[in-house]
């Protein structure tokens, strides 16, 4: 019977205490419109993997950010979710550093030219003077026993004066 109240009592501290480490963080940000508009809040975070499932228990998992943006102008307000082309830029504060992702189009080999010239958010790793680098996160599909797999890999761009984004390392 002690044993059940021992389990029972973790249990009810783990759901109580424990909830607000489950939920997703806020960091303070900003989303830059595609008309200029510069609007300071909040971006979510999840702490754990939506295509995994694993949890991140410290920092947060940058995958999502290569698709999507949730983001709230106050504390008050609900999240807007952006995808790329929806917005131009976001940013946010992660442990005294700023994570910039701009919006971008990303040239492929394609027969559809709506798939060859895709929008997809890129992550500034690198500016100075007059040139940039990008990191863009894709997925390699690999089947394995008759299953797909999605390998998460990163493509790195670079861009001149604002010039096409030309790949300097990936597939």
């Amino acid at each position: 019977m002690q044993k059940y109240l021992c389990v029972g009592l973790f249990l009810v501290f783990a759901f109580v205490f424990g909830e607000s480490k489950m939920e997703a963080r806020k960091f303070t940000g900003y989303i830059i419109t595609n008309q200029n508009d510069t609007v300071n809040g909040f971006i979510k975070h999840f702490v754990f993997n939506r295509r995994t499932g694993g949890f991140v228990f410290n920092g947060f998992d940058p995958e999502w950010h290569f698709i999507e943006v949730a983001f709230k102008e106050s504390l008050t307000d609900h999240y807007d979710v952006f995808k790329p082309g929806q917005i131009k830029e976001y940013g946010f504060y992660c442990r005294n550093q700023l994570y910039i992702f701009r919006t971008k189009i990303v040239i492929k080999k394609s027969l559809v030219t709506k798939e060859s010239h895709r929008k997809h958010f890129l992550q500034l790793i690198s500016s100075g003077d007059g040139y940039e680098v990008y990191k863009h996160q894709v997925y390699l599909d690999r089947c394995e026993w008759n299953l797909t797999c999605h390998h998460p890999f990163y493509e790195y761009y670079y861009c001149r004066n604002g010039e096409r984004l030309t790949r300097i390392w990936g597939r």
